[in-house]
């Protein structure tokens, strides 16, 4: 005969074991790191506060080094004092206010960046398509004293609706909640709804030129969060800005403020979300074998655009599937090339197209006759390009030689039609965004309720804009308020 107590012990024991068995899976995932897949300022940002709340991490990067975007080229790649950027440059004091610290501590040296106003004393230059190949080169026209007080008026009126009715309530961290409808028109609407004149051709300049998007197609939204009053007034030329060496910055970052390991040139290939916690496939370049970690959590520091989750292996859930097949990027490439430009002279195709060529070429440091050129895929929208690196190679080398010819009839002297030895070009799914008509369907919203989904959690430029100084914050914040 079985007592009641025998009896209802062997009742407890399918019990126990389950419970034994939630706490060994509970257990295992506490001990596995959190993984996060990209090593930009992003990725980085998120496993330093990470880790000062005791947690390990792991990190995955396609790149050979650190700085998603954030790449270099070097004159001598041993010493690494002149820099060509690849992706990050330009900052000013108060709106990046998080990153201007960082920068400071890590004792970078600093520059004055390229401006039309006499902080820095650049010239701007365009160009287009002339007779026998040769660019038609122009000064670019600056403003008289009568549009200077126009403009001036205008920033006045631009920095008070900025504050009043951007910045209180958008300038956070990440958006939340839906977005009102005259910030999802386009930038060039927003200024005509509230009667600018004067400063957008300012503001198309920042937009074009940085790689974010057509004045007629970039939502106000964005525009707004990239063009605060002092960065406005830095194209406008009355505000001063700073070269830095970004890449300089984030292997420094790497190094003093991240313990956890991070997998260089590695490309994670599948991730498997259908158990209690992610496990992710990864290969490292140089091996013919794959590698599977298990994570407590995964974070996707990267855009994350359909081509780049399918690249990645995700099991897309319906949500994730339908949300994320409206984020855009632009292809953006960037090179480094040998051709002595004069300077400080940038050289700006007018009108800028998404075509493939250059948008920009300039010589950044007078003691290097390393160029940098910068070119823009077709559309905002387009997830992927059909255009080869080596296509656009063999276009920047060709626009390159035809703005030499432009600069000979112009009495340039030292420029040269050459073969034109391109040290490095890198390409980008830069400024991840969605459309005004997505914005409108409440994107964000949905965005922020898939936040800790199957142990998932995603920040990027989408969280905010396509900055550094957007990055951290939005990195930080999704720590300390998000993973919670």
């Amino acid at each position: 005969m079985i007592h009641l107590h025998k009896l209802s012990f062997l009742l407890c024991l399918p019990l126990l074991a389950l419970r034994a068995e939630a706490y060994n899976s509970r257990d295992q995932s506490f001990q596995n790191p959190f993984c996060i897949i990209g090593a930009g300022p992003s990725g980085l940002t998120v496993a330093h506060y990470l880790e000062a709340q005791g947690k390990t991490t792991a990190i995955f990067d396609s790149n050979a080094e650190v700085g998603g975007k954030c790449q270099a080229y070097y004159d001598d790649s041993i010493a690494r004092t002149t820099y060509h950027a690849m992706g990050a440059l330009i900052f000013t004091n108060e709106s990046y206010s998080n990153t201007l610290p960082l920068i400071l501590q890590a004792g970078l040296p600093l520059s004055p960046a390229l401006s039309p106003g006499p902080s820095a004393d650049w010239n701007y230059w365009q160009y287009s398509s002339g007779e026998q190949g040769a660019q038609n080169i122009t000064k670019l026209p600056t403003p008289d004293t009568l549009d200077m007080v126009l403009i001036a008026a205008e920033v006045e009126k631009y920095t008070l609706l900025w504050e009043n009715t951007f910045g209180t309530l958008y300038s956070g961290p990440r958006y939340e909640g839906d977005i009102p409808e005259e910030l999802t028109v386009p930038m060039n609407q927003w200024l005509s709804d509230n009667l600018f004149l004067a400063i957008p051709t300012f503001v198309e300049f920042g937009l074009v030129y940085e790689g974010y998007g057509d004045i007629t197609q970039t939502p106000a939204l964005y525009a707004l969060q990239f063009l605060t009053p002092e960065i406005l007034t830095y194209y406008i030329g009355t505000t001063p800005g700073y070269f830095v060496d970004f890449h300089k910055l984030w292997v420094w970052y790497a190094q003093n403020y991240v313990k956890g390991t991070i997998y260089s040139n590695t490309n994670v290939i599948k991730i498997d979300r259908s158990g209690d916690y992610p496990i992710i496939t990864y290969k490292t370049s140089g091996n013919d074998f794959s590698t599977t970690q298990a994570c407590s959590s995964l974070i996707m520091a990267f855009p994350p655009t359909p081509r780049a989750l399918n690249a990645a292996g995700l099991d897309f859930t319906d949500q994730e599937s339908d949300l994320f097949s409206n984020v855009g990027v632009t292809a953006y490439w960037s090179a480094a090339f040998e051709m002595n430009l004069p300077y400080p002279y940038a050289f700006l195709e007018t009108p800028a197209s998404p075509d493939f060529r250059p948008v920009v070429m300039l010589r950044y440091f007078n003691e290097s006759t390393i160029s940098t050129a910068y070119s823009l895929g077709p559309s905002p929208y387009n997830a992927s390009s059909a255009a080869s690196d080596e296509q656009v190679k063999q276009l920047l080398v060709s626009s390159a030689n035809n703005l030499a010819k432009g600069l000979v009839q112009n009495g340039f002297t030292g420029v040269q039609e050459a073969d034109i030895d391109v040290k490095l070009l890198t390409r980008h799914d830069y400024f991840p965004r969605v459309s005004s008509e997505a914005l409108q369907a409440g994107f964000y919203t949905k965005y922020n309720a898939l936040q800790g989904q199957k142990n998932t959690f995603w920040t990027s430029g989408l969280d905010r804009f396509e900055n550094v100084e957007s990055a951290i914050r939005a990195a930080k914040d999704l720590v300390d308020n998000v993973m919670v």
